[in-house]
């Protein structure tokens, strides 16, 4: 989330808990973990032990859309902080359920 996310918030009068911040950076860092959001070689012999660097499962590319997406809802204030927990739990959920698909990466 962004600082002037917060901000804008905050000067409208709706101040979300921090517990409630804390809790949708959490998911949202376990997320970008599982479905490997930012997925690249540190450095060039990282990538030469890469089979494919650029291969990513079709399931956890949709997943990465649809999480860009959401934050972007959020972000511009099209969605309230409770539907973008309550989305990323269901997002949560779907990965726990489909744990063959989704590994973490190592």
């Amino acid at each position: 989330m962004e600082t002037n996310t917060v901000l804008n918030m905050s000067e409208t009068g709706r101040r979300p808990s921090l517990s409630a911040l804390i809790s949708t950076d959490r998911k949202i860092n376990a997320l970008k973990e599982i479905l490997r959001y930012d997925f690249a070689p540190r450095n060039m012999s990282d990538a030469s032990s890469l089979k494919n660097i650029n291969y990513v499962p079709s399931p956890m590319r949709a997943k990465v859309i649809e999480l860009k997406g959401l934050s972007a809802q959020y972000n511009n204030g099209l969605i309230t902080l409770d539907m973008y927990n309550t989305k990323l739990d269901r997002m949560l959920e779907y990965v726990a359920l489909n744990g063959e698909i989704f590994q973490k990466a190592s």
